[in-house]
């Protein structure tokens, strides 16, 4: 399984926004939460993440360790955009499975090739 790192920068604002470390590319989960979605099952990625506008360099070496990340800048509307989906998937888990040391876990519903 492959794990992705990616920090999320807001482009107008040239701050961090978010920390992200993709696990389990694809996984099914079921939600009756229609803020996330529509449909009874949700084909989704797992994602710890960490949201901050206080993440400068020093803040992210020491989340990621040595390991390689990609930086991609967004928009802030597009950053606080996935900022509250993740935020709300977060609430979908027990409270017992809502973090995972200083890390958030949510998810974010992966499109289809069909879609």
């Amino acid at each position: 399984m492959a794990i992705h790192r990616f920090v999320i920068e807001d482009a107008e604002q040239s701050v961090v926004r978010l920390v992200l470390w993709l696990f389990n590319p694809s996984f099914r989960i079921s939600s009756s939460n229609t803020s996330l979605s529509n449909a009874p099952t949700i084909n989704a990625v797992k994602i710890l993440y960490r949201v901050g506008n206080d993440l400068d360099q020093s803040a992210i070496a020491d989340l990621m360790g040595n390991t390689e990340y990609e930086t991609l800048s967004y928009p802030s509307r597009i950053c606080s955009q996935i900022s509250d989906l993740l935020e709300l998937s977060t609430h979908v888990y027990p409270k017992s499975q809502q973090k995972l040391g200083e890390w958030n876990v949510g998810w974010l519903e992966r499109s289809t090739e069909s879609e």
